[in-house]
């Protein structure tokens, strides 16, 4: 099949400003992406992944002055550093564009061109602008005075620029949304782009005068004494990196597949740049007659032990070195299973080894180094026959086909924590099955080796089925596996889905142990990595699927400061009106609520708080289901110091009340706007 035959999927990446090396905050977009892009490929699909680099930015400037270099030689240098993360995290993005690029540069023209020429006109303008995200503030926009996004004074800008006509395209641009014709996901996001689109739209700064970039930047057409304001430069990448560009001028990387690719299946960016992506981006694109892009992913932001990321701080984590400690895999497996994909997330040294220890190296690797070692020992170096099934294999093949049912779900979503979820039920189910088929018993009886042969050609099979599966999150595992198997390292998933696939008389090979253990000390108040045992070995007997159940229900149940039934006498101290105006209780409502893994009593709520969407660990999962949650107002203790609970940083408390199993939230009438003030 051509690859014109195949259905395409085009998505792209952020492009990240290069006045900094790359840190862990960015690994996690460009692996998600990358997982996109390789569930696509398995997939069937005609898949490109555009990243790269923004470099004509006022930052960059000031980064390169502050250096004592030029910004072209900041920019070699750093953007250099992001083609790296190519290797260190195992990426299979197909381009890597630099905005310095000339077809880029002649792109950025021709889009403003063919811009509609009353939608772009030039005017005296006076404003606050923060050089951190390269965008004009509004006294309204800003917190406390500071930007939003940086918590920096911004800067006073007055000169005569260029503006686009944004208020022009209000209403197409709310229908546009609402019907998902772009398709923005999150929910909740899409929500806080219709918000802002019912604020009413103001036309944007397009330019910026040469003196203020510091003779830096994408000349504007025409006109010498303007550079062209970084995001409508930046955005253009969409169209430049497969082959948008000016008439003679040869496009990026010499082929054009602008007609082979675009319009854009997907841009995954993090949450502070969605306005530029969902309103500015389409807007540009409507009034040059170019068709939209037609989804939008948008992810949280990582933080540290619970901090944002800064260097201020001394928190910045290196990708590269991460990477070289741990391995490509880990790295990927925790960003894209420990971290939620819709909210905000924590990277913690601590978590990030138990996980390791538990997940990858109890349950996947001792799967397969136990099916490798039993099949070694019991038919030598090639995969037996199997003979007919029983109850147990029937169960296990169940399972398998209905965690295929789940990834899909998952993946249509971008629910990368809980594709994984679903896979590892398979990867536990399959070390149950060693534990309730007992093969080193079959072994002892001559009469029982054809059952013994059926044994290992299913646990050899949901190794196979669990390659295929991981290879888009782990695919240096997947393909370990695999060559451990005697199966091809080129998966499709239509070629593979039915049950049996992999040929009996392959050639087993015994590779080196995938995950090799942490051994760490465990830190004050919790246990060392090394301390937890396989979650396959504390169950015993019953059925494949109970086992996956009971090692859910066998989980320590965890109380957090976000219990919805804290224990507090009847009558508590008296309060001072001063301590009481301290709390800021603040109206909310719940956009959505997921159960936390590994917390029986624990769901991870998002709620709107008007101005901003928080996520925070509550107790209602006893009382309430997720969807019984759902569109609930509530309040919220909204100045309660951020806590981190397994991984995950809750950002205050809902309130509720209740004696026993009779819980009621706290809540106020409908018709209360989110983010008021409980006084």
């Amino acid at each position: 099949m051509t690859h014109h035959a195949k259905e395409k999927f085009y998505l792209t990446t952020a492009i990240p400003f290069v006045n900094a090396a790359p840190h862990i905050g960015f690994g996690l977009e460009i692996v998600q992406a990358d997982a996109v892009a390789r569930y696509n490929r398995l997939m069937g699909k005609d898949v490109f992944f555009l990243t790269g680099t923004d470099e004509n930015s006022l930052k960059n400037v000031q980064a390169a002055e502050r250096e004592g270099t030029t910004p072209a030689l900041l920019c070699d240098r750093n953007s250099s550093k992001f083609q790296e993360l190519r290797s260190a995290l195992n990426l299979s993005n197909d381009r890597f564009i630099r905005t310095t690029h000339p077809a880029h540069v002649s792109g950025c023209q021709k889009l403003w061109r063919m811009c509609r020429p009353e939608d772009i006109y030039r005017k005296e303008y006076r404003g606050l602008y923060c050089v951190g995200c390269e965008t004009f503030y509004t006294e309204k926009d800003l917190v406390d005075g500071l930007c939003p996004e940086h918590r920096t004074p911004p800067e006073v800008v007055e000169e005569e620029n260029y503006f686009f006509r944004l208020s022009a395209y209000q209403e197409r641009l709310e229908e546009l949304i609402e019907s998902d014709t772009i398709k923005i996901v999150p929910k909740v996001r899409k929500n806080e782009v219709l918000s802002f689109i019912r604020m009413g739209l103001e036309d944007f700064s397009i330019s910026r005068s040469v003196r203020r970039a510091k003779n830096w930047g994408i000349p504007v057409p025409d006109d010498d004494s303007q550079v062209m304001y970084v995001w409508f430069d930046a955005l253009t990448n969409y169209l430049t990196g497969i082959g948008f560009t000016g008439d003679g001028c040869e496009p990026f990387d010499g082929e054009a597949l602008e007609q082979r690719y675009w319009p854009c299946d997907l841009h995954i960016i993090g949450k502070g740049i969605i306005r530029f992506h969902a309103i500015y981006w389409p807007a540009m694109l409507l009034s040059a007659g170019i068709s939209l892009p037609k989804s939008i992913f948008v992810h949280g932001y990582l933080t540290v032990n619970g901090e944002k990321i800064s260097k201020s701080l001394g928190n910045v984590i290196d990708p590269f070195s991460l990477s070289e400690k741990y391995g490509r895999d880990p790295v990927r497996y925790y960003l894209l299973r420990m971290i939620p994909p819709y909210a905000d997330g924590d990277f913690s040294t601590e978590v990030f080894e138990k996980t390791y220890n538990s997940d990858l190296a109890n349950d996947l690797g001792n799967l397969l180094n136990r099916t490798l070692a039993m099949v070694k020992q019991n038919f030598g170096d090639n995969l037996p026959k199997p003979g007919p099934a029983d109850e147990n294999d029937t169960e296990l093949i169940g399972i398998y086909h209905r965690v295929v049912e789940e990834v899909f779900e998952a993946m249509e979503e971008y629910r990368f924590n809980l594709a994984l979820e679903s896979i590892w039920t398979l990867v536990r189910a399959g070390n149950k099955y060693i534990d309730l088929t007992e093969p080193w018993k079959l072994a002892k009886s001559p009469e029982l080796k054809p059952r013994l042969a059926t044994v290992m050609y299913n646990l050899c099979e949901t190794l196979g089925k669990v390659a295929l599966l991981i290879s888009p999150y782990i695919p240096d595992s997947a393909i370990a596996i695999r060559k451990a198997l005697g199966m091809s390292t080129e998966m499709v998933f239509t070629g593979e889905r039915e049950w049996g696939k992999i040929d009996a008389g392959s050639p087993l090979a015994r590779p080196e142990p995938l995950f090799p253990r942490i051994d760490a000390p465990a830190k004050k108040g919790s246990s060392a990595p090394g301390e937890k045992k396989s979650k396959a070995a504390r169950v015993n007997s019953g059925s494949v699927g109970e086992s996956v159940q009971s090692s859910k229900k066998d989980r320590k149940a965890e109380v957090s400061q976000n219990s919805a039934v804290p224990e507090v006498p009847v009558i508590a101290e008296h309060a001072t009106i001063d301590e009481f105006i301290k709390l800021d209780l603040t109206v909310g409502q719940i956009v959505e609520a997921q159960p936390m893994e590994g917390a029986d009593k624990l769901y991870l709520v998002t709620v709107d708080m008007g101005t901003e969407t928080r996520v925070l660990a509550s107790g209602l999962r006893p009382y309430f289901t997720a969807d019984e949650l759902q569109g609930r107002k509530v309040i919220v203790v909204a100045n309660l110091k951020p806590r981190k609970i397994r991984g995950h940083l809750s950002q205050g408390m809902i309130l509720a009340s209740g004696e026993g199993e009779q819980l009621a939230l706290l809540s106020v009438d409908s018709a209360i706007p989110n983010g008021t003030r409980v006084s």
